[in-house]
């Protein structure tokens, strides 16, 4: 018979290699779109979000059959909001890796959870927490290091997309706290439908490679849908404060593979300044989980 112990610990498991999993999967971006020779930002974002589309609507109709086109037809407010949102983000992201380095991007993107702590506190009235108020004020400082060390020595355009990429991703965020009418993969299946609609206005065909082709579909099935899949398998065994910890891991192994692969080498303003802003994320995810612990342990003993 078995234990439901070791049970529960053998999920629990499974639980953080699937987040780790994610994090991994999320950090090949960077590289697959330095390896992509011919096609420019409104090709990958065409495949992109088609690939992206075509996997989750499979994988969300197989796994939720018919209630989840009905739900996906009844989409309210906050869902298109927060779509064309993720829109403005992944285009915005996507120019940002072809104006500057991985690095600048990721760990600019990595200070989402204190943008999204500040849009909580003015959008929703949510309280700042202590923890949350060192956060948004690490982060702030090391984006402006990062910003420095860009408008001294390279084109700030890059890291100009990359903060509105995170500010939009952020409000996207609060657009799913506010919505009733389901969680975030519809609004990223919404959005997949509007960025598509928007590069096929914009560049109508796909310009590149067959190779470029694959890598673009790489980044919608494999970094982003799959990676979507095992985060939510993950969240189903492991609790969501571990895993948003978890997967901050990608603001460390996208720039490790352009290095070690392309020789992409990041300045010494951003590894300072995406030194704060990760490890004051870190700290933030360590004490949720304490706090959470805590929280638990206190209803136990009720």
């Amino acid at each position: 018979m078995t234990n439901p112990r070791t049970e529960q610990q053998q999920q629990y498991a499974i639980g953080v290699v699937m987040a780790l999993g994610a994090a991994l999967l999320s950090s090949t971006a960077g590289l697959a779109i330095r390896f992509i020779e011919e096609s420019e930002g409104w090709d990958i974002l065409l495949v992109r979000s088609l690939g992206y589309f075509l996997f989750m609507a499979c994988y969300a109709g197989f796994t939720r059959r018919m209630s989840f086109w009905r739900s996906l037809r009844e989409t309210g407010f906050y869902t298109i909001l927060g779509a064309l949102a993720t829109t403005a983000s992944q285009i915005c992201f996507i120019f940002a890796m072809l104006k500057t380095t991985v690095a600048t991007v990721v760990l600019t993107m990595s200070a989402t959870p204190a943008v999204t702590a500040v849009l909580a506190f003015i959008i929703l009235g949510e309280r700042l927490r202590k923890s949350s108020i060192f956060v948004v004020v690490a982060a702030t400082m090391g984006v402006l290091i990062i910003a420095l060390g860009d408008f001294a020595g390279r084109d700030p355009t890059g890291l100009v997309l990359a903060c509105i990429s995170c500010i939009c991703f952020s409000f996207m965020l609060i657009c799913v706290k506010m919505q009733n009418d389901g969680g975030a993969i519809k609004i990223f299946l919404w959005s997949s439908v509007f960025t598509l609609i928007t590069a096929l206005i914009i560049k109508p065909g796909f310009q590149g490679s067959p190779a470029d082709f694959s890598l673009c579909l790489y980044l919608g099935v494999v970094s982003i849908g799959v990676q979507h899949v095992f985060i939510a398998m993950a969240l189903r065994r492991v609790e969501a404060t571990l895993v948003g910890l978890l997967s901050r891991a990608q603001a460390i192994f996208g720039p490790i593979w352009v290095a070690l692969f392309v020789s992409e080498i990041p300045s010494s303003a951003t590894v300072i300044g995406g030194a704060i802003v990760f490890l004051a994320l870190i700290a933030e995810g360590v004490l949720g989980i304490l706090h959470h612990k805590r929280a638990e342990n206190a209803l136990e003993h009720m």
